[in-house]
């Protein structure tokens, strides 16, 4: 880095215009929007939350505090019909990225 400094290269390029090119090229990206403000910048979820509600319908959806109910035991075999994983699986990994982003 003290070589950086010596050099007349890193003494032109400032913080400002360092931010102001990312800001200009950084909108969007996997999933989180970026927003400059005078502080920096604002990274925020809110299109990629709301298209993952509205992907797999659940943007009409009411909260609850508990989805399952507490009384019963589940059980492996409940006589319910058999039904493919993929689409659980899928919207269980996107909300994981969700809360971990």
């Amino acid at each position: 880095m003290k070589q950086l400094h010596q050099t007349g290269w890193y003494n032109s390029i400032s913080r400002a215009s360092v931010q102001s090119q990312i800001s200009r090229q950084l909108v969007f990206f996997l999933g989180v929007e970026v927003i400059p403000t005078n502080m920096g910048l604002f990274l925020i979820q809110h299109s990629y939350t709301y298209d993952l509600l509205s992907r797999y319908k659940l943007d009409g959806a009411k909260l609850t505090h508990t989805p399952l109910s507490t009384l019963e035991n589940l059980q492996l075999h409940d006589g319910s019909i058999v039904i493919d994983s993929t689409i659980f699986r899928s919207v269980i990994g996107a909300f994981q990225y969700l809360s971990l982003t």
